[in-house]
């Protein structure tokens, strides 16, 4: 519902409720630079040495690919995490409200009452178009008040999640090419010892 444009350091945000597919393919990119830093810290901290030894370099490769798309990620993630405001709060419930099956009992009531409690929890923008979208895709009659707000915190626990993994993301390249380097090191010891000499 917000259009994100990159300019320069700084990422703006307008308000245009025909680019639902931008926003989802950039929320997209966000979640595709975390999962690289995601499968890379599983790797790192499996326990496994087996694991670890197949999959790092792969795990590694991807996440230097990744991490030239992190700033641009970060800077999209800022914008998705900005307060909604009280009239985007309105637009995305009443879309979502319109989009579903079924009617509430009082309907102008259960949307007064939906955008109160909503706007309540002051939802960031990413976790509100989030939230809506997946309620849209998933729900075949209008959600419940208490459904909408889980769907925001899972959203809000998403956006949150994502930010971390990718600020974590040039910490763990580092501590992967160093166990990279130890491995390397081991097996070159390893192959040039004699297990026959004692």
């Amino acid at each position: 519902m917000t259009e994100i444009a990159d300019r320069g350091d700084q990422v703006v945000s307008v308000f245009a409720p025909n680019r639902l597919p931008v926003e989802e393919a950039k929320a997209a990119e966000v979640e595709r630079v975390a999962s690289a830093a995601s499968a890379l810290m599983v790797v790192l901290y499996s326990n496994n040495w087996t694991r670890e030894r197949l999959e790092l370099p792969s795990a590694l490769d991807s996440a230097r690919q990744s991490s030239q798309a992190a700033g641009y990620a970060l800077k999209l993630l800022s914008a998705m995490q900005r307060p909604a405001t009280c009239r985007e709060v309105r637009e995305h419930l009443a879309i979502l409200m319109g989009c579903l099956a079924g009617s509430k009992a009082d309907a102008e009531v259960f949307g007064r009452m939906l955008v109160i409690d909503v706007g309540a929890l002051s939802p960031s923008i990413g976790a509100l178009e989030a939230a809506c979208r997946n309620l849209r895709r998933t729900s075949t009659f209008t959600p419940s008040i208490a459904e909408v707000l889980q769907a925001l915190t899972e959203a809000e626990k998403q956006l949150t999640g994502a930010r971390w993994r990718l600020e974590q993301l040039p910490r763990l390249i580092a501590e992967a090419e160093s166990r990279l380097q130890q491995r390397l090191r081991a097996d070159s010891q390893w192959a040039g010892a004699d297990p026959c000499r004692a």
